[in-house]
């Protein structure tokens, strides 16, 4: 009894580890270290010889790794050559345990028998378990459940009267909070109410351990001293599961 609710447990730790992204997704896939990555290429590998090209020079001399019939043809994929931790499966890539040297820009080309080709571009960033956002960043800030996430407001925080509301229903009783002095003032910080790991330190913003409710829309605004105000916003994306997220 006690091997299998342990079997169960590590089924669902790995299930909070695992990120799945695709090969014609627009947006750059973000990775943790030393997690699973899952790429999928494409539905059915039996219609498709596939080559993924890590793109470095954008040389002949890059490294590439051939799929064909499902399987990678390891005499032909110096892209993953001695990791065994790589596998293919249904037409996803997986990496088991993601390397920092996963970074980087993809090319996936998909040649059918017929003599066509098309193909298709991926960006992998792979991060630390600790996840780094901007206010003015223009793309949503995916963090992971559990994880620590830095959201930098400004440079100097000094210069601001700085205000962080999280847009639920686009009125003034969307939570906030409020930053004056470099420092978060409790008293006006409902958004943060009874969460002692959010700190505010050289003008970002520190939640040492991300919960589901920090998924959201945010607008920081920024007031200076003369009475100007500017403001910026970000789409905060929460993902992975807890333990007990999970049905088995």
């Amino acid at each position: 009894m006690m091997l299998i609710f342990g079997l169960m447990l590590l089924l669902q730790t790995a299930a909070c580890l695992d990120r799945f992204c695709r090969f014609d997704q627009s947006d750059p896939c973000y990775t943790a270290l030393g997690h699973t990555l899952n790429l999928l290429m494409v539905l059915d590998t039996s219609e498709y010889d596939l080559k993924i090209i890590k793109r470095i020079n954008n040389t002949q001399d890059d490294p590439v790794c051939r799929v064909k019939n499902g399987r990678m043809r390891m005499s032909e994929c110096d892209l993953y050559n001695n990791r065994p931790e790589v596998i293919v499966i249904n037409g996803t890539l997986i990496i088991n345990r993601v390397i920092r040297a996963d970074s980087g820009n993809y090319t996936l080309t998909l040649d059918r028998a017929d003599g066509t080709e098309t193909s298709r571009d991926l960006q992998v960033i792979v991060e630390g378990l600790d996840r780094f956002c901007r206010f003015d960043q223009s793309d949503p800030c995916y963090a992971a459940l559990g994880h620590k996430l830095n959201l930098l407001m400004v440079l100097d925080a000094s210069e601001y009267d700085l205000k962080i509301i999280k847009r639920i229903n686009n009125t003034k009783d969307d939570p906030v909070c409020r930053v004056k002095n470099g420092r978060m003032r409790m008293s006006e910080c409902d958004l943060y109410n009874n969460r002692p790991e959010v700190t505010v330190i050289n003008g970002t913003l520190i939640i040492n351990r991300v919960i589901r409710a920090d998924s959201g829309n945010y607008t920081l605004t920024l007031d200076r001293a003369d009475g100007t105000e500017t403001s910026r916003d970000l789409q905060v994306i929460v993902e992975g599961k807890k333990r007990g997220d999970q049905k088995v």
